[in-house]
């Protein structure tokens, strides 16, 4: 007796199911380690100081501000990247903070 082709994609979707969740679960273990093994990593370098810090401890507070100047600078551009793509600043905003999400 034959089976349905209903029913062959019942009992092979049955079998799949464990190998499936297996495979998922092993994925999202490997990305939870290496998403904390990196943050650790990013931890622990800025904390550390730069190179010319080390080597210069008066030109210490001169790397941090060029650090943050860079960091400022790197945040405007993302900032004029979103604008130059959504079209204006009305339609970030729009994008940005739907006006469902804001409730009063």
């Amino acid at each position: 007796m034959a089976l349905s082709s209903n029913s062959y994609f019942q009992v092979t979707d049955r079998d799949l199911h464990l190998p499936a969740t297996i495979i998922a679960g092993s994925f999202i273990l490997v990305a939870l380690v290496l998403s904390f093994f990196l943050i650790f990593q990013q931890l622990r370098s800025y904390t550390n100081p730069a190179i010319i810090s080390l080597l210069n401890p008066k030109l210490s507070l001169a790397c941090d501000i060029l650090r943050n100047c860079y960091e400022a600078f790197a945040f405007y551009s993302f900032g004029r990247y979103l604008v130059a793509c959504l079209g204006k600043l009305s339609s970030l905003f729009s994008f940005l903070f739907p006006a469902s999400a804001i409730t009063i």
